[in-house]
């Protein structure tokens, strides 16, 4: 169909879990939260220890586009003719939702427009004497979020979380550890309120079984 969109192909990546990390504090705002988060999963993944990081806890972001039936008659638009010019001016955005009284699309294009400021700009029709009908012109454009249920607390504040992971090749001891030695730098850098704090770490078991085969292996060579 002329509307499918695209495939996604992607390799698929076996991980397993080795340690958490929260970001939380009294009255995080879901914005601050998810800005923060994904800079701090850029971060980390830019360690050459770690690989894979993943956040969740917080909703995806949208771009909330609500038409104006009056304007769009006055200009002598339809619902699709916008739609078109919106899929033909966005690049690389995955989430979003276009919407009349009647009417309603998700937009998931290829291009390259992230904020509402952004789709203002772009062109629904332009007309043979050089008038140019710009989104913001019939639609008011909000950057908001999705509008699935997500909530996340730690210490019973608001939060989101933080997974580090390993792939079969990557050592979850040396994962943990630079995890930990990241978490004590970043913590000291965020703003006033904001916490950040190591948890659920799977790599924990795995030095204590270490510790006891070494512990065993000294008491062999005793004996």
């Amino acid at each position: 169909p002329v509307d499918a969109e695209k495939p996604i192909i992607s390799e698929i990546t076996l991980r397993g879990e080795v340690i958490f990390v929260a970001l939380w504090g009294e009255g995080l705002s879901e914005r601050v939260a998810k800005e923060t988060a994904e800079q701090i999963k850029d971060e980390l993944q830019a360690l050459p220890e770690i690989s894979q990081v993943s956040v969740s806890g917080v909703r995806d972001y949208e771009i909330a586009v609500e038409l104006s039936e009056e304007k769009m008659r006055q200009w002598g638009l339809r619902f699709d003719d916008v739609s078109r010019a919106l899929r033909a001016g966005s690049v690389n955005l995955s989430g979003g939702t276009l919407r009349t009284k009647g009417e309603e699309i998700d937009i998931k294009a290829e291009g390259r427009k992230y904020t509402g400021e952004e789709f203002a700009d772009i062109v629904v029709v332009a007309k043979p004497t050089g008038e140019i009908i710009t989104l913001d012109q019939i639609a008011k454009i909000r950057d908001t979020f999705t509008e699935d249920a997500v909530v996340a607390r730690f210490n019973g504040q608001p939060a989101v979380m933080i997974g580090v992971f390993k792939t079969d090749t990557e050592d979850s001891i040396e994962v943990a550890r630079a995890t930990r030695e990241y978490v004590t730098k970043r913590a000291q850098t965020l703003p006033e309120g904001l916490h950040l704090t190591p948890w659920n770490d799977d790599s924990t078991g795995i030095r204590d079984q270490l510790a006891i085969l070494i512990s065993n292996g000294l008491q062999g060579l005793v004996l």
